[in-house]
């Protein structure tokens, strides 16, 4: 218990009080929806909710709080290393609806407790926990004399049990590492979905294809997890950019100009903030249109960001990653508790629990690869 030694220090109450008990913090879980695997981006907060169970070991009851004190318990969550140590004080005080609660002798309460950190990329490279503190409510009371005492609404005998921490996955997403997203706008349901997928090196997954106009759009992946190629298929032909060039043309990212390979046609533009390049090919209803922009990831290498415009059919010759996720998302519930950033999407007839979350500069639903693409698993849509 080394690693914690700091946070037994700053745990520690000081001033008047009138009940000498000892308060523990028993156990530390993470309230549905909010799985202690955090999706991080740089720059977006990231909220997390958790219950935290305390038990009254002393042997004296903790009655409700007694003026001026409005609260009985004072509470801390933040997210540390865990080899490293770190001051509770530093902490976040977190948010709870129970800090008014009474505890009487071996009486045991669940508490929530929320609050919103940020965690950087190099940060979710540690071993990380989440921890949380329970403290007597203090506060300075004024006295005739002008100075101040210092109340609190009991006086802990053993510190060392008011800390307890859970582990934490951390899971950078593109902002940070690079995983490749995806964002899924439904027919039904006002936020889309959106999901990560990890891939491997080498591999190339369809993003969307359509059997019956007979093209298909593939993405391949490497050793970074960003895409660096896309690949444009038509029945007699095969387009690819990469981020040098369009491979076997004259275009590069560097110049302008258009190019036809057979019913494949692109387009290359640039702005002052922006590279890209429009590629179209099939006819009337069944056209693809998708745009790939020249990007660069928080460790200056480039790769391509892919957008693919909407599909007017949308029938069961349609298919890969993209068609598939939008031909079965069906909808979406918010929570009962209009504040709470979790809820469920219908998908092919089944619900899941999803979270709130941000992908491109919007808003969606959050879930895993395995629900989006229900019933299909990732697998089924690499190019072999």
């Amino acid at each position: 218990m080394t690693g914690l030694v700091f946070f037994f220090i700053a745990c520690i109450s000081f001033g008047s009080a009138t009940v000498l008990t000892d308060i523990e913090a028993v156990s530390l879980e993470a309230l549905p929806g909010f799985e202690a695997i955090l999706q991080v981006e740089r720059d977006q907060p990231v909220q997390i909710k958790v219950a935290l169970k305390i038990r009254n070991n002393g042997n004296a009851n903790i009655p409700p709080p007694i003026k001026p004190l409005e609260n009985n318990f004072a509470f801390r969550l933040d997210v540390v290393s865990k080899n490293e140590g770190s001051s509770v004080q530093s902490w976040q005080v977190s948010s709870s609806d129970d800090t008014v609660t009474s505890l009487n002798i071996n009486q045991v309460k669940t508490v929530t407790l929320g609050c919103t950190i940020n965690i950087s990329s190099a940060q979710c490279s540690k071993q990380l926990e989440i921890c949380g503190c329970i403290k007597s409510e203090r506060i300075n009371v004024p006295l005739k004399s002008g100075r101040r005492m210092l109340k609190s609404s009991f006086t802990d005998s053993n510190e060392e049990n008011d800390i307890i921490c859970m582990p934490l996955s951390c899971k950078s997403v593109p902002g940070a590492e690079g995983d490749p997203h995806f964002l899924v706008y439904g027919s039904l349901s006002k936020l889309p979905l959106c999901f990560d997928i990890i891939g491997r090196a080498g591999e190339e997954l369809i993003l969307l294809n359509d059997t019956k106009a007979g093209w298909s759009v593939s993405a391949h992946v490497l050793d970074d997890r960003y895409f660096h190629a896309v690949s444009v298929r038509s029945a007699n032909n095969v387009v690819m950019i990469t981020t040098d060039k369009v491979v076997n043309t004259s275009l590069t990212w560097g110049n302008f100009g258009g190019y036809v390979m057979g019913n494949i046609h692109l387009s290359m533009g640039k702005s002052k903030d922006e590279k890209s390049m429009m590629v179209t090919t099939g006819k009337s209803s069944r056209t693809m249109v998708v745009r790939v922009n020249l990007a660069k990831h928080f460790d200056k290498r480039e790769h391509l960001d892919i957008h693919i415009e909407e599909h007017d059919e949308m029938d069961e010759y349609i298919g890969g990653i993209l068609g598939e996720a939008k031909k079965n998302y069906l909808g979406s519930e918010n929570s009962v508790q209009f504040d709470q950033p979790y809820g469920a999407v219908f998908i092919k007839e089944k619900y899941f629990p999803a979270k709130l979350a941000t992908r491109g500069g919007s808003r969606c639903w959050l879930v895993a690869p395995s629900q989006a693409l229900y019933p299909f698993k990732v697998r089924d849509f690499i190019q072999y």
